[in-house]
């Protein structure tokens, strides 16, 4: 090879490996990570909940520190905005009152059914909960905004370039998920787990499912109602407070909901609400529809026409419906609740029981000479059988001093016959428990021995009605007493009797919500208690049966104590 093509040769090998970089400069570095970091903040500037701007009433749902947040309202009143920003805060550890427990923690979410759960994932994970547009003199992305003299409308400059807004950004953007996403349906985006990088994992379910045991939850939120309590039941205790947790950051509980089928956990929650405005168990927040900015005034008369009446008060005026569906609104516990007393000793004393398969209840009306009113002073609600029904009778009796006038037994109830009893039916089998108790009676009925209990819903409606019927301008006077801080749960059942959404002259059936002391107050209305001279007490004699059985036990328990002793001293 010559001289001039090795040179050549050597030429290309340094073209193909030229020498390495020279080493940069320490400023240079500097510099460079200077720029990554503008660039990441920057970034996170443009980030949902550094742009998300809460409307003025959503704010007192953000302040509130009660452990359960009720949001109720009409549709499209921004129920379910409020409580996906403060989930948001809430997750990444950002509220900015720092109401929540910080670092690893778990949080659920439930839905009615699945598709529920999609609405809530992508208001936090996906972009589009609120709309952005360009600062019209920072030229920087922000929300569209409320005019500020007038938060039911939006900024003049915004309404004028709506071909500016776009979509904002995620809530929590891809950087805080820890990797992949645990979908129950992917295609229909409703994730079953979510772990993100701050150690918290988000627990998705359906109404329709049942919640995990035992799980200690920072944030419980229910997307609308539910007709199971076993959520709400498992996420209440699931937000017990730890010691370690104090009241400034302690779990809360977000319940966004237009109150449509008249669930009795999200109802106690709002009446409990009412009760005590300044709850640290639960505070509830009214989402109207006015005041919406992001809805047209022509679109919110629209959707209004396009509904019926009992549809309008619900999802436009956002009123419950069982404001609307009660069966006795005129019960008012200022009026027909009384403070207790002493019964005297000649008044009427009658028992009205509603026997269940696992549970009976019974109360006891006191009626005095003139008849002026009937009163509600005793009663129980126990579990067990006839046995058990009957002593718990027997000691209301004995407290009493004298017979029951007569007893009203649940007619239904007592005419069924037990598969695997005896032929006796159910009134029977209570009445001989009576008979073993001691209960005495002064008036036997036909249905052996009780009397039957009116069996027509609406009949014992009109009788209750009638008996609440009260004017006090012409000074007419309920005939009904309930003795007051006695009957909690029977005061309850009476508010929240309500009529059926198909048929509104029908009693809406749910076994879900118990009805037994309604009931026994409505067999006394349709009784109408009457007076009678009360008879006392007499020396309780059994039967010669029950007294031959007494006697076989007495000779047992005899026996066994003897054995007992014998073997104590070896005999």
């Amino acid at each position: 090879m010559t001289r001039t093509a090795f040179n050549k040769f050597a030429a290309r090998l340094q073209a193909a490996h030229p020498a390495p970089p020279r080493p940069r400069a320490s400023d240079d570095l500097k510099q460079d990570e200077k720029r990554r970091r503008a660039i990441r903040q920057l970034a996170r500037e443009f980030e949902g909940l550094a742009l998300v701007e809460p409307l003025p009433h959503s704010w007192e749902v953000h302040k509130c520190n009660a452990v359960w947040k009720v949001i109720t309202g009409p549709n499209k009143g921004a129920k379910t905005f409020t409580a996906i920003n403060e989930a948001g805060w809430a997750l990444t550890d950002s509220h900015p009152f720092g109401q929540y427990p910080t670092g690893k923690g778990t949080a659920m979410f439930v839905g009615l059914r699945l598709d529920a759960l999609a609405e809530i994932y992508l208001g936090l994970f996906e972009q589009g909960l609120f709309q952005v547009i360009p600062d019209e003199r920072t030229k920087k992305w922000r929300a569209v905004r409320y005019d500020r003299n007038d938060p039911t409308k939006l900024q003049a400059y915004d309404l004028a370039y709506r071909e500016k807004w776009r979509d904002s950004p995620p809530l929590i953007p891809r950087r805080w998920i820890a990797g992949s996403i645990g979908w129950e349906d992917k295609g229909k985006d409703i994730p079953r787990v979510i772990n993100l990088v701050n150690r918290k994992r988000l627990l998705w379910f359906s109404a329709m499912g049942r919640p995990d045991q035992g799980t200690h939850y920072q944030l419980v939120l229910f997307n609308e109602e539910m007709t199971s309590a076993e959520f709400y039941n498992e996420g209440h205790r699931g937000l017990m407070q730890f010691a370690k947790e104090d009241d400034a950051r302690r779990p809360h509980g977000l319940w966004p909901a237009t109150a449509q089928v008249m669930n009795p956990e999200f109802a106690m929650l709002c009446d409990k609400a009412e009760a005590d405005p300044h709850s640290e168990l639960v505070r509830k927040f009214e989402m109207p529809i006015e005041l919406n900015p992001y809805l047209s005034d022509k679109g919110k008369a629209l959707f209004e026409d396009g509904l019926s009446d009992e549809q309008v008060l619900m999802r436009v005026r956002g009123i419950r419906p069982d404001a609307w569906r009660m069966c006795y609104p005129e019960f008012d516990p200022a009026v027909h609740c009384c403070q207790p007393f002493d019964i005297p000793p000649d008044w009427t004393l009658i028992f009205y029981a509603d026997p269940g398969r696992r549970h009976n209840c019974t109360i006891i009306v006191a009626v005095p000479p003139g008849e002026k009113h009937w009163h509600v002073c005793d009663g129980f609600d126990i579990p067990g059988g006839a046995e058990q029904w009957a002593e718990a009778l027997k000691e209301l009796q004995e407290r009493r001093g004298r017979k029951f006038e007569r007893g009203v037994f649940d007619q239904q109830m007592g005419s069924e016959r037990p598969p695997g009893d005896s032929n006796l039916n159910v009134a029977q089998q209570y009445w001989n428990a009576l008979e073993r108790a001691g209960v005495q009676v002064r008036v036997r009925g036909p249905l052996n021995g009780f009397f039957p209990s009116c069996n027509k819903v609406d009949d014992r409606e009109v009788a209750l009605k009638s008996a609440m019927h009260h004017d006090e301008e012409r000074g007419v006077l309920p005939q009904m007493q309930i003795f007051a801080g006695r009957f909690p749960e029977m005061e309850k059942q009476i508010r929240r009797a309500r009529t059926d959404e198909k048929r509104v002259d029908k009693r809406l059936k749910n076994d879900k919500v118990p009805h037994d002391w309604l009931d026994c107050v409505e067999y006394a209305a349709a009784d109408r208690p009457r007076y009678s001279a009360p008879v006392p007490l007499e020396e309780h004699k059994h039967s010669p049966v029950v007294e031959y059985v007494l006697k076989l036990r007495e000779r047992a328990r005899r026996r066994q104590q003897e054995r007992e002793l014998a073997s104590a001293y070896h005999i």
